[in-house]
């Protein structure tokens, strides 16, 4: 869809103000064309305020306790589901011990510029830090054996890269694009496999003491 055509569909949308309710009853109350949840006097209510607000208000005397909650007004875009998505840190994030940081992680995330990542984490997946333009150093442990694929592309700001694991091998990584390697110099084991790569790939190092 082009700008235009995204104005019109949001302008023609039908507008809707999504609530969910909970509500605590005294006696039986129709909530419409709303979806209700429960049994008992307690109810679970999901609908339109358009429609709820004057149930709510024309059955006062039933209603012992209430709470409405809402995430937007007058809508006529869907929210993205994000059930399926890949997990995403946002910055001043805790990376907690014993987990992989997966797959597009701190995607895009252009106001990051470190992270310190504990040495119990093993692998950094796929675009973890793709996007972070702003990342300026990161110290890889010793435990992470693993880094796979395009980590690291378009991270124009990274300029200072420490892999402690000897053993660790670049795989696409991003700290090439096209042909040029980013400005970043590698902190790195005497004879590591990412010397080696560095090397061959016109990349800085530095030996890790």
């Amino acid at each position: 869809m082009n700008a235009q055509e995204i104005i019109n569909y949001i302008a023609d949308s039908p507008k809707k103000t999504p609530v969910k309710i909970y509500v605590n009853l005294s006696a039986p109350v129709d909530f419409g064309s709303a979806e209700v949840f429960g049994e008992g006097k307690s109810r679970i209510v999901f609908g339109d305020w358009a429609e709820l607000a004057p149930i709510l208000e024309d059955n006062r005397e039933k209603i012992t306790d209430c709470v409405v909650e809402n995430d937007r007004r007058n809508s006529g875009v869907p929210l993205l589901d994000l059930k399926d998505l890949k997990a995403r840190i946002e910055p001043g994030a805790i990376i907690r011990e014993k987990v992989e940081i997966g797959e597009g992680a701190f995607m895009d995330c252009g106001n990051l510029t470190s992270v310190t990542i504990p040495d119990t984490v093993a692998q950094i997946d796929r675009a973890a830090f793709a996007g972070c333009s702003s990342l300026a150093s990161l110290s890889l442990p010793e435990t992470v054996s693993t880094v796979m694929e395009e980590a690291f592309t378009g991270c124009a700001g990274l300029t200072d890269l420490t892999v402690a694991n000897a053993s660790l091998e670049y795989d696409s990584w991003g700290l090439v694009e096209g042909s040029e390697p980013l400005n970043v110099t590698i902190t790195c084991p005497a004879g590591s496999a990412i010397e080696t790569w560095a090397a061959a790939n016109g990349i800085s190092t530095k030996m890790l003491e």
